[in-house]
């Protein structure tokens, strides 16, 4: 899938996955959600593409990208992916190092 948001190119073909995550047990609420995390292979942007209820982010649409700063992506992968998933992959551990100040 597709898109362009803010003169960037979002592409979950060509961008690397990095999690999914659900949260179905809101889904009488209209909060339940589905997304998968992506990073984007040439500027390392990162970006979500998901869909969810009514009053979720994705405003109950089924195919919706969200771009996401690096502190939100690592707030949203601390919220909602397994723990292992900031050490095992380097690009986010590189990104962890810089947000807290090192190199």
């Amino acid at each position: 899938m597709k898109t362009a948001l803010n003169g960037v190119r979002y592409d979950t073909d060509t961008a690397s996955e990095i999690g999914q995550a659900v949260q179905s047990s809101l889904r009488p609420t209209g909060h339940w959600w589905v997304a998968t995390l992506y990073m984007t292979p040439r500027s390392g942007r990162f970006f979500l593409f998901g869909g969810g209820g009514f009053m979720s982010r994705f405003k109950g649409k089924e195919k919706v990208f969200v771009e996401l700063t690096n502190d939100e992506m690592l707030a949203w992968v601390k919220n909602y992916l397994p723990k292992k998933t900031l050490t095992n992959n380097p690009d986010l551990t590189a990104i962890k190092i810089k947000e807290k100040g090192g190199k």
